[in-house]
Formats: structure tokens, sequence, C-alpha cells
């Protein structure tokens, strides 16, 4: 009789959601509306584009937190009310730098690039080449006191992004060894050397935990392997004096509510979107004689911060079996920096995290589907997918889109550290004139956004991640994706 009532009542509850889901037409409209005028403050001229460090970026951040706080999203624990706070440091680069290896000088730019550092003046010191310098390379050797040459990155096809969502982890266990300094010989097929030494180049955001004090170099000379010298020492003069630096204030903003099964009570599904943008920049003309300079960022990234905004509104009247972790992360545009800080400092623990589900945009060319990046890496497509049909759009993802953007936004800070994770982002096949059109640019408002596909879209995120967080199992990396080893360390499958 008990399996009976069991069965009845099963059959009631798929009926119940079939007939009630989480957002019903009525409420559609409502939703529309609040949409709207989130992203309408966000996105406003009032906030001069959400950039780092700015008193406006905190306004957008208080904003996000009082509205966690009226629906009802709890602080986490651990943390100090919604913020976690932490600094950055606004490196303004090297005054001067020398390095000459035997009778060869590199220059700034020219053919020199540093990545990290801080002044030193090593003179003498032996280098030691060991190819790619992965971990297992590295652990048997003495590299105490040394500077240690390597290849770029972890493989000759490495591209420039995945290069970098791998960096830190290189520099330290190269660090951990002894070593003093590590210097890489760039090699990018599709980044030219120019224009790596432009953009690197250039004053930057870090975070101190990245340990400044360790020298991190590139250099532009391939022919430096064969023209070691076996039989004797390879010896190198380093010098650096730095530019004054400052201390940048930043804040994440986290919130979470509890799930309803107990069993699940420390599987957290974590929603997450940057609320930054990049500010103000060079005046570009709307209108004769009108100029605008504000980059709004409604798409990048006001709609996914309201996306995860009416999920947490949605998910605390509807709580799934897990509990929900909200994060809006900060400083994105500047190397991914807020998420980086969390996933180094993670307030609930990384092994209690088994499911990051970004939200991040540049923009839309197809309101026929949602775009999702990662889907090839992860065994909860199904349910990502079930939740953007329901909402009346198609699931779109490619393995081109996947190998260009899945290190390029705030899920790759989790996914180095082994948590399973996609991007979910409006309607894109690839990058064209509708997506330039309005990506970093002062023409990134909400009046230019089409809100009944805007509504569509974020109700297949609320869906998708109802759905994940109501998985009978814990979604994970599929067999043999390259995050899959770390995974199962990190969550100690093995």
């Amino acid at each position: 009789m008990t399996i009976f009532l069991n069965l009845i009542n099963a059959i009631w509850l798929i009926i119940f959601l079939v007939l009630n889901p989480l957002i019903d037409p009525e409420s559609k409209k409502k939703f529309k509306k609040e949409i709207y005028q989130h992203i309408s403050y966000l996105a406003s001229d009032q906030l001069k584009g959400r950039g780092i460090g700015t008193p406006e970026l905190d306004q957008a951040a208080d904003y996000i937190a009082m509205y966690f706080k009226k629906i009802g999203v709890k602080p986490v624990p651990a943390n100090n009310g919604y913020f976690q706070e932490f600094d950055l440091i606004e490196n303004q680069g090297p005054e001067s730098i020398l390095l000459k290896i035997n009778d060869h000088s590199f220059s700034l730019n020219q053919d020199l690039i540093l990545l990290n550092g801080s002044d030193s003046d090593l003179l003498g010191i032996e280098i030691a080449f060991v190819d790619f310098g992965y971990e297992k390379e590295v652990q048997p050797l003495d590299m105490k006191g040394k500077i240690i040459l390597t290849r770029m990155g972890y493989s000759d096809k490495e591209n420039f992004e995945s290069y970098f969502a791998h960096m830190e982890e290189k520099r330290e266990s190269i660090q951990k060894q002894g070593a003093v300094a590590l210097i890489e010989i760039y090699q990018s097929e599709r980044i030219p050397w120019q224009q790596a030494a432009a953009f690197l180049g250039r004053e930057r955001l870090s975070i101190p935990d990245d340990n400044p004090q360790f020298i991190h170099l590139f250099v532009n000379d391939s022919s430096m392997i064969t023209n070691l010298n076996k039989d004797k020492p390879t010896i190198a003069d380093l010098s650096i004096e730095m530019a004054e630096s400052k201390k940048i204030k930043a804040k994440n903003v986290v919130g979470y509510i509890e799930g309803t099964d107990d069993r699940l009570k420390d599987e957290y599904v974590l929603l997450g979107a940057h609320y930054d943008h990049v500010g103000i920049g060079r005046p570009i003309e709307r209108a004769p004689g009108k100029p605008d300079s504000i980059y709004n960022g409604a798409r990048d990234n006001a709609a996914g911060t309201v996306a995860i905004m009416i999920a947490a509104k949605v998910l605390v009247k509807n709580p799934p079996k897990r509990p929900v972790l909200f994060i809006a992360f900060t400083a994105e545009e500047s190397g991914m920096l807020g998420s980086r800080y969390y996933a180094s400092h993670p307030l609930i623990p990384l092994e209690k995290t088994i499911f990051c589900f970004n939200n991040d945009n540049g923009g839309y060319n197809d309101t026929s589907v949602s775009t999702v990046v990662g889907t090839s890496r992860i065994d909860a497509t199904s349910k990502i997918e079930e939740g953007v049909e329901k909402a009346g759009l198609q699931l779109f993802s490619s393995n081109a889109l996947e190998s260009e953007f899945f290190t390029r936004s705030d899920n790759i800070s989790l996914s180095v550290k082994g948590v399973p994770s996609a991007t979910y982002s409006l309607g894109f096949r690839k990058m064209d004139g509708e997506i330039t059109k309005y990506y970093h640019q002062p023409t990134d408002e909400v009046e230019s956004m089409d809100m009944d596909y805007v509504t569509q879209w974020i109700i297949g995120y609320i869906n998708a991640a109802q759905n994940i967080a109501n998985m009978d199992e814990r979604p994970f990396w599929n067999t043999g994706d390259e995050f899959e080893s770390i995974g199962r360390k990190l969550y100690q499958l093995d």
C-alpha cells in the first residue's frame, strides 16, 4: 500500500510541475518588466559603465546586495554580509628591466615581456631548460636558486587563452622547487608578439596573492633552446626596477539559499555572473555632434547579472534539492580577477561546490537559441537543454565556440580547480557584425535589446539551473576531459 501511495504521489508531483512551471505566462509579463528595470539601472549612464575601482561599481554591488536581502537570499555564514572584499594591485609595469643571457641582451617589449615580478637584482644565475615545465617534469629536479627556461604553455598546440588559464599553476609548481625566476619562450601563431606585448605591457590589475616577488617573463627568441651549451652552464643577469603600484578595493557579491534535501546539503550549485564592465572609454559619435564615451554594458554583463538575480528570486520561492550559491563577480574584464580570488578563497569549500553555471555575454545574433559553452565537457548537458527548451528556445553549442570561449569567462577560474562548469550566453552562433556592433561599445544599452527574447532566455537559464540542482547524481566532467583528473582529486573520487 505504501509503495502504491508513493507512486500516486510521484505522479501527482509530475502533473503539478508540468501544469505549474516555475514561471507561468502571467508572471513572465511581470518578470519582463522587472528584468528591464534591473538592466536599465545597471547599464544606465548613472553607473558610468561600472568600471573597476569606481564608486559607480560599488553602487552596482550595493544594488545587487540589497536585492538579495529583499528577496530572502542569505549571506554566507563564513562571510561578513553579502560582500567578499579584497584588494587588487594596479601595476604600472617596470620602470626598467635588464635581461642578459650569455652575450645576448633583451629589450623590454621588443623581445621581452614581464608577466610577474618585483624589484630584483639577480646576477650570474644559472639557467636550466626543462621543455614545457610540466609538474611531473620539474618535481624530480634540483631547481634551487636557478632561472628556469621553458617553452610557453604545456604543449605546442595550446592556445593563448588556455595558456593564461593554467599560467599560475605552472609558475607555482616551478617556484615550489626553489627556482628564482621563470622564463618562457613565446609561441602563439594566433597572437603575434607585438600584439601580445601591447596587451601585456600596459598597466594591469592583479591579485596580491599572485606573489609578485616571483619573476615570470616571456622572451621572443626560439633559437635560445638550440643555442644552449650543454657542456657548460648558461648564465643570466636579470635586474628589474618596478614603477609604483597602488591598491584598489574590490568586492564580489555573494549569497545562498538552502536546498530541500538534507542528504544533499553539502552539494552547492554556483550561479555566477560578472557585474563589472569597462567604464568610460574612447568617445564614439552615436549621432552627428553627439559623442558617447560611456560603455554601458547592457548585454555584457548587466543581462547576465540580472539573470542570476531573477534566478535567486524564483529559487527562493521554489527551492531545489541542493543549496544554490549566487555570486556576482567583480573584475572579470580585468582578467577574471573576482572569480579567481573566490576560487582561491572560497566561502563555501570547493569540494562542496559541485557545479558552476556561469552567465556571461557579448551580444546575440540568434533569438531562437541560448548558447552554452562547455556542453561537450560535462554530463549535465541534457538537463540544460531540457531547461532551455522548456522556455521555448533551442540550445546551441559548437566545438569552435568551446575552443575559443571556454577559457575567456569566469567559469575557467572554477574549472582549473576541478569544479565542473559551463557558461550560458545570449544566442549567438559566431562572432559577426551584429555582435561587434555592441560588444564593448557605447551602443550596448538596454534600449537596443529585445526584451521578449531576453526574458525568455533568462527563464531558460533558471529552468536549467533548477534541473541541475535537482539531478539524481551530481554532475561531473566527461571522461577524458582535461579537468577530469583535477575534479577527481578535488572530490576525492579515486
